[in-house]
């Protein structure tokens, strides 16, 4: 189902510049909206896939991977203040400390296996990493564009078959620890009044859903509706959002 290709990574500043942006929105004062990234990069994808982290702003981002927090207050964090002016000191090469700002080690829980599609995310981390196999974590160095140790960690792990096919939205409220979090767009709309979440970076420009069947096995398809029609069984992942609006609108059954 997952077909997605990335054409280019976002870069590691924004990643950086996200992370801060996730840390800041719960330290005090923090009271300005999270910014979009403008991610250069393309992609194919069942899915509108956010990376949501645990805060609680009113910013929203378009498409693709989106990091996004459990929204718990109405403060926002600034991309505007604190990241960009983390992605700037990183472009000059003095680093940046995200010590005493971020968590010790920073959360982030991907939506399935790693893929291309999570290749930004694996680039935060820095040599010295190790890889607990059992869970599927990998723990290291959360470093900015240029290297510079940024002195906390950053701890990716996967989802899919690891955190037995739970929804990114539920491991963020079940587990304390988790800070950011891709959620599909459609998911956070769906979770919004009992798992609200908040977007705060988009790590794609386009990310379009589909349904793929063999126009040789199924000559009368030419459209989902016609999948209906033709009683054609679907398969897909168990709590996706677009399905029970299909489902609910008759379009499948």
């Amino acid at each position: 189902m997952k077909i997605r290709r990335s054409k280019s990574l976002v870069a590691v500043a924004v990643a950086t510049g996200l992370a801060l942006a996730a840390c800041s929105s719960d330290s005090k004062g923090a009271a300005s909206t999270a910014a979009s990234s403008a991610a250069s990069s393309t992609a194919v994808t069942t899915g509108g896939s956010t990376a949501n982290s645990t805060a609680g702003s009113t910013a929203s981002s378009t498409a693709g991977s989106t990091a996004s927090s459990t929204a718990g207050s109405t403060e926002a964090s600034t991309a505007g203040s604190t990241a960009s002016s983390t992605a700037t000191s990183g472009a000059t090469g003095k680093g940046v400390s995200l010590a005493g700002v971020c968590p010790d080690t920073v959360v982030l829980q991907t939506d399935w296996m790693p893929e291309a599609e999570h290749g930004f995310v694996y680039q935060l981390v820095g040599a010295g990493y190790t890889i607990d196999k059992n869970k599927a974590y990998v723990t290291g160095p959360l470093v900015d564009q240029n290297g510079n140790d940024t002195g906390v960690k950053v701890q990716i792990r996967s989802g899919g078959a690891a955190q037995q096919f739970a929804s990114v939205s539920s491991i963020m409220y079940q587990q304390d620890d988790v800070l950011l979090g891709y959620v599909y767009t459609d998911e956070a709309i769906q979770n919004s009044v009992t798992k609200p979440t908040v977007a705060i970076e988009s790590g794609f420009n386009k990310n379009p859903q589909m349904i793929m069947w063999d126009p040789a096995v199924y000559p009368k398809v030419t459209g989902i509706k016609d999948l209906g029609t033709e009683k054609v069984k679907v398969r897909y992942f168990g709590g996706a959002a677009y399905m029970d609006y299909f489902t609910a609108t008759g379009v499948l059954s």
